[in-house]
């Protein structure tokens, strides 16, 4: 086997790290390499978890259900991970990734369990779990430098020594890699990995682009929703079609919008696809000064997919955003928290139909670099430079 994934969680859920970590093995497999993502229960077939997320079984590729159920006790669990990490370090696969909780749970074991040449282990990270306590328990963006409390030291206890017992990290963005080490990570070999997406055929692009704006993900204040309704009660003559959320959240969202806002629900992949094909503008204006995920450290994979399906992009000025788009050339940036500034953006937009199709063009250029065969081919490579140095 040439990579585990460890990832505790049940399947299939709507989580992106999932659906950013399966992707990825999805196209390792396709480029030929053995990948196993180990993760909780399954609640469908493998073949059922893959189908929702666009993806055919590969002989390359298998998920098992490794982590003992939620439901066990607390100490049986736990001795059930310990049996099954014994027996993966056994198996001696190239390398093991992992990352969150089964990370910060699963390495440190593995460290004291694998054999003297391998399995390499591999720290995946998205965010600082000590700075994400402290964030939760203050409701404010902050910086490694202030973490306090209890509960938020522990959780940076704990994500120290995973990162510790790695032999190289894998950050999601270039910001994470710069927090984490200001938050005392040792200076290991590392790559910088953002999201990735799915490039469409171009001929699958040229259905009747009938709606004005679109937006997919969560229905949440930390991906700009409340901005983006602000931004389209300035524009009554034009339609947002929202999807994503359950019904109670739509229900809730649906009070409080204008009426020229569309509700779609959540959407399966294949949906999602579709649904960005339809649209003219997307819209994605994260806020600043929430977290630090939201303003630095996300890379947002629902920018590269509306990106990637060539539509002309209206997004918020935040660093996270910055490292993906450039202004005028493949988006329009407007400053975040600005409803005006982003009406005006999205109207120029929707009149506009000639720089609206160049911005569309642009937009699909850049989502390419993000493919998911490239953050494939660029862990692999990672991959391989760790084991020929013999780390």
């Amino acid at each position: 086997m040439d990579l585990a994934i460890l990832y505790d969680v049940p399947l299939p859920n709507r989580y992106a790290a999932t659906i950013q970590m399966l992707r990825t093995a999805a196209a390792m497999a396709e480029q030929g390499r053995t990948c196993s993502f180990l993760t909780a229960e399954h609640r469908t077939s493998a073949g059922d978890t893959l189908a929702g997320l666009g993806l055919r079984p590969d002989t390359n590729l298998s998920l098992e259900a490794f982590f003992p159920p939620t439901r066990w006790p607390r100490l049986a669990r736990r001795a059930g991970v310990f049996l099954q990490l014994r027996r993966l370090a056994a198996d001696a696969p190239l390398a093991v990734l992992s990352r969150g909780g089964a990370g910060m749970a699963s390495l440190p074991v593995l460290a004291r369990l694998r054999r003297a040449d391998r399995p390499l282990l591999l720290y995946e990270v998205h965010r600082l779990a000590g700075l994400t306590a402290f964030e939760a328990a203050t409701g404010r963006s902050a910086s490694p430098a202030e973490v306090r409390g209890r509960g938020a030291l522990r959780a940076h206890a704990r994500d120290l020594a995973a990162a510790r017992a790695a032999d190289g990290h894998v950050f999601l963005t270039e910001a994470v890699r710069r927090a984490a080490l200001e938050a005392g990570f040792p200076a290991k070999p590392s790559i910088v990995l953002p999201s990735g997406t799915m490039i469409p055929p171009k001929e699958t692009l040229e259905a009747a682009r009938d709606l004005d704006v679109v937006y997919a993900g969560k229905l949440e204040a930390r991906k700009g929703v409340p901005d983006l309704l602000g931004a389209m009660r300035e524009l009554p003559s034009r339609h947002l079609d929202l999807a994503g959320g359950g019904p109670d959240e739509v229900a809730a969202l649906r009070a409080a919008a204008p009426p020229n806002v569309r509700f779609h629900g959540w959407l399966d992949q294949d949906g999602v696809s579709g649904f960005f094909a339809r649209g003219r503008v997307g819209a994605c204006l994260l806020p600043l000064g929430l977290d630090s995920v939201s303003d630095r450290f996300t890379s947002p994979m629902k920018l590269l997919q509306m990106m990637a399906h060539g539509l002309a992009v209206v997004a918020s000025d935040t660093p996270a955003i910055r490292a993906v788009v450039t202004d005028d050339e493949d988006s329009v940036v407007v400053p975040p928290g600005d409803a005006r500034a982003a009406a005006r953006a999205i109207d120029r937009l929707l009149r506009e139909d000639d720089e609206r199709a160049r911005l569309g063009r642009a937009a699909r250029r850049t989502a390419a670099r993000y493919a998911w065969s490239e953050r494939a081919a660029r862990l692999g490579a990672f991959i391989d430079e760790l084991a020929r140095q013999g780390i």
